[in-house]
Parts: C-alpha cells; sequence; structure tokens
C-alpha cells in the first residue's frame, strides 16, 4: 500500500533556510514604481563553480518496496529493544519498550520507516524557534545552547547507519540544531537535525524538499513534475545516540540506465534565469523594494522527474539547477525561501516537488 503524499510533511519538519556554500546573487532595481522596469533587474553576483560543466548523468530510477525484513533490519539498526516487532501486514504503527526504559514510535508503509523515542514530543529546529513562540510566549531570537554532540560527531553516526542499511548514493541535504519539546513544554532533548538526499556527482548539491517553498510566486509553472517525492533520509541526534529516523521513497537504479547529456552553457543558464524572473514574476503584487524577488543562492542539483508524461513507476533522475528566491518582506517573516528549478540540459523549467493527481494511487 502506497503512502498518500500528505505523510512526507510528517508534523515537525519545518525550515527556514537551504543550504549552500556558493556565494549569493540577487536581482535589484533601482526603479521604486510599482511594476519595476525589467531592463533595470540585473545579476550582480553569480558565482558558480569555476569549471563549465558540460555534461552530466541521466539515470533512470523506480520506487524501492521495503519488505517486512528490511524494515525490521533498519529498526535493529538503530536502537535496542525488549518487545517484540510483529509486522503482520503494512501499513501499520505502533509503540514499543527500549531497553533504556524509553518508549519509540514507529509508522511503517511500503516506501516509509518513522521511528521516533519520546513519542509524545515534537521536533523543533533552531530556526523555526528563532522566530518566536516555538511554544506559546516563548522570545523571539531564542537558540539552543545545550547541544553536547558536536555536528561532525552526529552526522558521523548518521553516515554509520546509512553504511550500515548499505543505501547508496545519499549526501547531507540540510543540518541544523533541534530539540524535542514535550506538552508541557520542557525540553525532551537537543541535538541535531541531519537530512539526506540522493546525489549521484560529487558537483551536485541535494536539496531537502522541506527546506524550501514551491515557486509560488511566479505565472508559468512546470509540465515536467515528479512521479514521486525525491528519497529522503533524516536523523534527530543527541549525546546519547539517535532519538528520531525517517527514510521515504527510497530508489533503486535500473541497470544499465545511466546515460551521459550535454548540458547548457554556464552563461546560457543565468540568462535563462534572468529572463524568466523578469518575465514571469507576478509583478502585481510588488507594492514596494520589500516585495522585490531576491535571488539568494543558485546550485546545481540532481533533481526526480517523470520518464514520460504520465509515468508513476519509473522515473529520471538529471542535473537542474536550482535557484533559490525570496523578499526582504518575507525574510523579516521567518519564511522559507522559494525555489525555481532549471533544467541543466535543456534550460526549461521542471518541478520534482510537486506530484499529480496520479501519484501513489493504490
Amino acid at each position: 500500500m502506497k503512502r498518500k503524499i500528505g505523510l512526507i510533511c510528517l508534523l515537525f519538519f519545518i525550515l527556514l533556510s537551504g543550504c549552500s556554500n556558493n556565494k549569493a546573487l540577487s536581482l535589484t532595481s533601482t526603479n521604486q514604481e510599482h511594476k519595476p522596469d525589467y531592463d533595470q533587474y540585473i545579476l550582480l553576483e553569480a558565482e558558480l563553480p569555476n569549471t563549465d560543466i558540460n555534461k552530466g548523468k541521466s539515470i533512470l530510477v523506480k520506487p524501492m518496496t521495503l519488505t517486512k525484513e528490511d524494515i525490521l533490519f533498519t529498526i535493529k539498526s538503530i536502537v535496542s529493544y525488549s518487545d517484540e516487532i510483529i509486522i503482520d501486514k503494512l501499513p501499520t504503527q505502533g509503540e514499543i519498550e527500549l531497553d533504556n526504559g524509553s518508549s519509540l514510535f514507529y509508522s511503517f508503509y511500503e516506501n516509509y520507516i518513522y521511528l521516533q523515542e519520546c513519542p509524545q514530543g515534537i521536533i523543533q529546529l533552531e530556526d523555526w524557534i528563532k522566530a518566536g513562540d516555538a511554544y506559546p510566549g516563548e522570545p523571539k531570537d531564542t537558540t539552543l545552547s545545550h547541544v553536547i554532540i558536536s555536528q561532525d560527531s552526529a552526522i558521523e553516526q548518521a553516515q554509520a547507519i546509512i553504511r550500515h542499511l548499505n543505501v547508496k548514493d545519499l549526501s547531507v541535504s540540510y543540518v541544523s540544531k533541534a530539540r524535542i519539546l514535550l506538552p508541557s513544554f520542557e525540553t525532551y532533548s537537543e541535538g541535531w537535525f541531519i537530512a539526506f538526499g540522493n546525489c549521484f556527482d560529487p558537483l551536485y548539491s541535494p536539496i531537502y524538499i522541506s527546506s524550501v517553498l514551491p515557486n509560488n510566486r511566479m505565472n508559468v509553472k512546470s509540465q515536467e513534475t515528479a512521479p514521486w517525492l525525491p528519497e529522503t533520509m533524516t536523523f534527530f541526534i543527541d549525546e546519547t545516540g539517535i532519538k528520531a529516523f525517517q527514510w521515504a521513497d527510497p530508489v533503486i537504479i535500473v541497470e544499465g540506465s545511466e546515460a551521459m547529456i550535454n548540458l547548457l552553457p554556464i552563461p546560457k543558464i543565468y540568462e535563462r534565469i534572468t529572463s524568466y524572473f523578469q518575465e514571469n514574476c507576478m509583478w502585481n503584487y510588488v507594492i514596494s523594494d520589500a516585495d522585490i524577488p531576491t535571488i539568494e543562492n543558485i546550485v546545481l542539483t540532481n533533481v526526480l522527474i517523470k520518464k514520460q508524461p504520465n509515468s508513476v513507476d519509473e522515473g529520471k533522475i538529471q542535473p537542474a539547477w536550482a535557484v533559490y528566491y525570496t523578499t526582504a518582506r518575507e525574510k523579516a517573516n521567518y519564511s522559507l525561501p522559494s525555489i525555481v528549478f532549471f533544467d541543466a540540459a535543456s534550460g526549461n523549467i521542471i518541478d520534482p516537488f510537486t506530484l499529480d493527481d496520479n501519484a501513489y494511487q493504490q
């Protein structure tokens, strides 16, 4: 039985910024009119890889179905528990007692595993907490100051689990300090939230789907969408170990599916990005400089889109340029950045974070 789309947005994964080490670039204008002169919008700075990337891989994939044995092996790799877990059918969920005396909530589907110690707690990321009122009355700009384990050690623990599970082609896509908050508003644990995504080339930067908003302020939407949501694996880790784990939408490569494709030169991509923002932004909503779209980052990534327009059983992963953009008003309100993807081979808009009505139908 396939997991419904809403489960990918489980409970707490609300993030306030994307991850990348690339320099920022921005669209700016000296025009103060309600409808700006598009010709005055220019890319002020654009630092991408120094070496032009001419070719990339296009890889055919299909969904991986998790068996009961896969699920039991996964949970035994992460926690020690005394209760027996009996999986009669999928989906299923429940609680078990851990050897340390606490309890663990689990939820299993054929394409989804979720585990969390302290089931009554919710995970909150530090950027969310900084916005204020993460619980009623909590001050704005509150930070987490009791994280004992280092970020590097937490990442190493997560990577060790991934190796033990023999899961390939996953790289870090997002890292944040986080806490588990009890219903009493007391903190159960402070640690690190770490997300991993598919990465089939060291030049690519995987993007965590819950760290961005869809491309929702442009007039043009892509007809090229995803057959299912991208594979993700996330961890909450403190000094005692893994407190929460999620593995969603795993994929397997179709044998003999890798092919090299020609990519557009970077100057062509800059030109495409510039014209897209000038022509397709919903300028009627730009009522002041605080509403001007600002491109904060551009990264090369690999995205999952349909192999064919109506295909939901097989997809293709290929290179794309991900453009993060926001406005001064949205940043002041702690909104997530928006994102738009450009196919690195054609320059066309693609939308790997959107599913149509045919996806996940039983």
